[in-house]
C-alpha cells in the first residue's frame, strides 16, 4: 500500500486492509485516536504523533494512518476497525500545526491527506506520509518527551544512547551527479558519498605509491 494509492482509493483501501487484517510493518503504522468523536488532540494523542513522526523520521520515512484501531496477532499490531475521526478538516489543520513543531530538526518530507468518510458526515481519516531523511535524528517534541524514536518491525520505541550516537555520527548522504558523453551517446548517474569515498582512497593510493 502506498499513499498514491490512499489518494486514489480513500476509504475503500482503507476497509479492505481492515477485512484483511494487514499488519503493520516498518513502512506503515495505524493509529486509534483517544476520543474520535471529537477532532481536539489530548496529551497521548499528542505524544502518539509525536514518536510517530521522530520513529518514521529516523527510519526510511512511511504512512501512518489516524483512524483505524489494531490489536496484537503473534505480537504484531494488525488493523481490526475503522474509527473515523470527527471534524477531520479541522483535525487535519491541528496535526500539520503540530509537524513543525513536535519534530527537531524538521523533515521538510512531510505531507497529509485527509480521507473522508461515506458513512459520517464530516468525518475521516487521516494519512501522513514521511520522507527519508537525511538530517537525523529527529526529536519529538511532545508533551514529556524530548526523546528519540525508531520505527521496529513490529512497533515504535525509544532509541539508546548508543543508537543516538551512531545516527548523529554516521555520514550524510551526498551524491555527485556524474555525465559521460562519447561519439553522439550520453549517460548520467549518480554516485552516492560511499563510491566517492572509495574513489578519493584509492587515487590516494595511487599517488602515494607514485610518491614513495
Amino acid at each position: 500500500m502506498t499513499f498514491n494509492e490512499l489518494k486514489d482509493r480513500g476509504e475503500e483501501l482503507l476497509l479492505e486492509l481492515i477485512a484483511n487484517a494487514h499488519q503493520e510493518s516498518f513502512g506503515l503504522e495505524f493509529k486509534q485516536k483517544e476520543d474520535p468523536r471529537t477532532s481536539n488532540l489530548s496529551k497521548n494523542d499528542r505524544r502518539n504523533l509525536g514518536a510517530a513522526l521522530s520513529a518514521s523520521s529516523n527510519a526510511d520515512g512511511g504512512v501512518i494512518i489516524f483512524g483505524v484501531g489494531t490489536k496484537k496477532d503473534e505480537g504484531i499490531d494488525v488493523a481490526v476497525e475503522a474509527l473515523p475521526i470527527a471534524d477531520i478538516g479541522r483535525f487535519e489543520a491541528s496535526i500539520t500545526s503540530l509537524i513543525g513543531e513536535y519534530l527537531r530538526p524538521e523533515n521538510p518530507s512531510i505531507a497529509t491527506l485527509a480521507i473522508p468518510s461515506t458513512n459520517e458526515n464530516g468525518a475521516g481519516y487521516l494519512a501522513i506520509q514521511i520522507g527519508k531523511s537525511e538530517m537525523r535524528p529527529h526529536m519529538s517534541m511532545a508533551p514529556d518527551h524530548q526523546k528519540y524514536f525508531r520505527r521496529g518491525v513490529d512497533s515504535t520505541r525509544a532509541m539508546d544512547h548508543s543508537e543516538i550516537r551512531d545516527m548523529m555520527m554516521a555520514p550524510r548522504e551526498a551524491r555527485l551527479s556524474v555525465s559521460l558523453e562519447s561519439e553522439g551517446f550520453r549517460v548520467e548517474t549518480q554516485l552516492s558519498h560511499q563510491v566517492i569515498d572509495a574513489a578519493r582512497q584509492m587515487a590516494a593510493r595511487k599517488i602515494s605509491a607514485r610518491l614513495s
